[in-house]
């Protein structure tokens, strides 16, 4: 969503959900996945992006490994934006946080 903001309309509006939605966006507002490969000089992505979970505000990740080292079987931590009034369920002053567990194959 924020890479749609503008300069002049530095907040979260509706505009906004309109603009991921269109022909130009992700289609969805949510958490996304891809695979990265480095070559030696540079990152390049592998294979398909795959929407993980739709979620109206996604805002702010951190990553958890399962010792606390950030390596695999850990968690990924995705808050909610509840700032505003552009959801009912989630309004202001609510802290909203979806956590996704990664497997032994790597799967979220």
């Amino acid at each position: 969503v924020y890479a749609w903001l503008e300069k002049d309309r530095f907040e979260e509006l509706p505009y906004l959900d309109e603009r991921v939605k269109s022909k130009y966006g992700a289609g969805h507002c949510g958490v996304y996945r891809f695979e990265l490969s480095w070559n030696g000089t540079t990152w390049n992505r592998v294979g398909n992006v795959e929407l993980l979970q739709v979620m109206e505000r996604p805002n702010g990740i951190g990553f958890f490994g399962s010792d606390g080292d950030d390596s695999s079987n850990g968690k990924l931590i995705v808050s909610e934006c509840c700032q505003g009034s552009h959801l009912k369920s989630c309004t202001q002053g609510t802290s909203r946080w979806i956590i996704f567990q990664q497997n032994n194959q790597g799967d979220w």
